[in-house]
C-alpha cells in the first residue's frame, strides 16, 4: 500500500477546465471515494493518479515519489474499468495471467498467484470459462481479479458497479469493501451513488465542477456538510431546503420563513448580517409531523410512498413552491390530502448563507 499526495492538480481539455488545483492526501491503506454529479472531473482526476492523462500542471507523489512522468505500468497501480474490459477470446484464467506473463513473472508463479487470487473472490471454479459464459457479477469479479494478481501498491476503480442490476451491486459492494479489509491497500474509488461512498469509504471528496467541495469521513459530511451543495448531495432522501430571512444571528439563530413562521435553528450565524436572505435545511429523517394547531409551519399531503421499513410523505408546506419530505415510521404517515403541522427541531437544522456556505452548527443529533 502507499500514501498519496496531489498539490494543484489541475486537466484542461482545450478551454475546459476538467480538474481544477485539485490538493488531496490519501493516507497508506485508505479508502478514498472521489463523489460528485456526472462531468464533475472525477474519472479524469482518477485517470490522472493512473497516468492515463497528462497533467496541464500540479504534481502527483505516489510513496512519495513524483510520478508526473512516469507511464502507468511504473506506478505501482492497478486500474478496475467500469466496462470490466476483459478479453473476451481469453478465459477467465488466462485474463487474470496476461498482466503477470507481460511482466515475465514464472509460470509457476503466475499459476499460483492467479489460483489463490480466484480461491478469495470465489471465481476458482470458473477458470476455463470464456467472459461470454459469466454473468455481470463474475466479471466484475475477474476484472477485480485481474488487478488483484499483480499486488499493486495502489487500487482504482472507476464506476465499477453502474453496469450491475441492484442486487449485484450490493453483493459486489461487500465484496470490495472485504476485500479492502483483508489486503488493506489503498483504494480509490470513483462513483456518482452515495449510498457506494457513504458504506464503503473511510474518505470522501466530493467534487463539482471540477474543484473539490468538501473532504472527509462519511457521517462528517453528513451532519456537518460545508455549503449547500454538499448537504443536497449526501443523504437519500436529499436534505429538505427552506427559504427564509435571519432574524437573530446569535446562538440560537432566529429565522423568518418563507411564510413568516419563525423558526429556530442551533447555529452561529454571528458573520452574517441581519435580515438577508439564507436557506435553512433540514434532513427528512428530523422532520416531525403534529397536528395543525400544534406548529406554526402547516402544510398538506401530497403524496406518500410506503417503503417497508419506513414512509416517505411529501408535503406542501407554507408558502413554498417546492415540495418538503419527511421520513416516517411505517404506520404513521398521515393520509394522502391531510392537513398537518410541521416541526424543524432547531438542533437539527442548517442554515445557509447566501453563496451556500454553511453557519456552524452548535450541536449535532448523530443518531
Amino acid at each position: 500500500m502507499a500514501a498519496i499526495s496531489l498539490r494543484r492538480v489541475s486537466k484542461a481539455f482545450g478551454r475546459v477546465e476538467a480538474v481544477r488545483e485539485v490538493d488531496l492526501d490519501i493516507a497508506a491503506g485508505e479508502f478514498c471515494c472521489f463523489l460528485g454529479p456526472s462531468g464533475c472531473g472525477k474519472s479524469t482526476l482518477l485517470r490522472l493518479i493512473a497516468g492515463l492523462e497528462d497533467l496541464s500542471s500540479g504534481e502527483i507523489r505516489i510513496a512519495g515519489q513524483p510520478v508526473n512522468d512516469r507511464p502507468p505500468a511504473q506506478r505501482g497501480i492497478a486500474m478496475v474499468f467500469q466496462s470490466y474490459a476483459l478479453y473476451p477470446h481469453m478465459t477467465v484464467f488466462q485474463n487474470m495471467a496476461f498482466g503477470l506473463q507481460q511482466a515475465r513473472v514464472s509460470r509457476q508463479a503466475v499459476r499460483e498467484r492467479v489460483e489463490e487470487t480466484a480461491r478469495l473472490l470465489q471465481i476458482e471454479t470458473l477458470l476455463e470459462r470464456l467472459p461470454k459464459q459469466l454473468s455481470g457479477g463474475q466479471r466484475q469479479r475477474v476484472a477485480i481479479g485481474r488487478a488483484m494478481v499483480r499486488q499493486p501498491r495502489v487500487f482504482l476503480f472507476d464506476e465499477p458497479l453502474s453496469n450491475l442490476d441492484a442486487g449485484l451491486r450490493q453483493q459486489t459492494r461487500v465484496e470490495i469493501a472485504r476485500l479492502h479489509a483483508g489486503l488493506q491497500a489503498t483504494m480509490i474509488y470513483v462513483t456518482h451513488d452515495q449510498i457506494e461512498a457513504m458504506t464503503l469509504a473511510d474518505k470522501i471528496v466530493v467534487l463539482r465542477e471540477g474543484r473539490v467541495e468538501q473532504v472527509g469521513p462519511p457521517l462528517q459530511l453528513y451532519h456537518h456538510p460545508a455549503n449547500r451543495f454538499v448537504a443536497g448531495f449526501i443523504g437519500s432522501p436529499q436534505m429538505n431546503f427552506l427559504p427564509a430571512r435571519l432574524q437573530r444571528a446569535t446562538l440560537p439563530a432566529e429565522l423568518a420563513l418563507a411564510g413568516g413562521e419563525a423558526q429556530q435553528a442551533a447555529v452561529d450565524a454571528s458573520a452574517l448580517p441581519v435580515g438577508v436572505a439564507v436557506t435553512c435545511g433540514i434532513r427528512p429523517e428530523h422532520v416531525e409531523l403534529v397536528g395543525p394547531e400544534d406548529a406554526a409551519l402547516r402544510g398538506t399531503v401530497v403524496l406518500r410512498e410506503q417503503l417497508g421499513d419506513h414512509s416517505l410523505v411529501f408535503l406542501r408546506a407554507g408558502d413554498g413552491d417546492g415540495l418538503l419530505t419527511a421520513k416516517l415510521a411505517p404506520g404513521t404517515e398521515p393520509a394522502q390530502g391531510q392537513s398537518v403541522g410541521i416541526l424543524l427541531p432547531p438542533a437539527h437544522c442548517h442554515l445557509f448563507a447566501p453563496d451556500g456556505r454553511a453557519c456552524p452548527r452548535s450541536m449535532i443529533a448523530d443518531s
